[in-house]
């Protein structure tokens, strides 16, 4: 025979069962709102660089051309557009970790924890 004391703690058990399968349910809900978030963000910014870099190579082809007629050699004027190329991507080479690296993780990490800054506003530079 079930007394009210077992009836209690069953009905605990249950209600305890139900709070866990609700927070699961929550944290499930969270991930995939932020994993939503930050592919629509990425999306958005790589169409964005897709036409930057778009604009980038039409106007190195246009310096390339301005510069090959300066010096009246056309090849001239590509090769030191590629080495100016050649130039940024060695200095981007150096800086990458200690720069690049650094503000690309803490961009991703703002765009996982959005909704959570306004809780904890000191946590804005999480890489140091």
């Amino acid at each position: 025979m079930k007394t009210d004391e077992d009836f209690r703690l069953e009905l605990l058990v249950e209600q305890f069962k139900e709070k866990i399968d609700l927070k699961l349910k929550y944290l499930t809900l969270q991930i995939v709102e932020n994993v939503s978030k930050t592919l629509a963000n990425s999306i958005t910014r790589g169409i964005l660089l897709g036409g930057l870099i778009t604009v980038i190579l039409f106007c190195s082809v246009a310096l390339a051309f301005y510069l090959g007629n300066l010096l009246q050699q056309l090849w001239c004027g590509f090769l030191i557009v590629a080495g100016l190329y050649l130039l940024i991507t060695i200095v981007f080479f150096f800086i990458k970790e200690a720069v690049l690296e650094r503000r690309l993780v803490n961009f991703f990490i703002k765009i996982m924890l959005k909704n959570k800054d306004h809780e904890h506003p000191e946590q804005n530079n999480i890489v140091k």
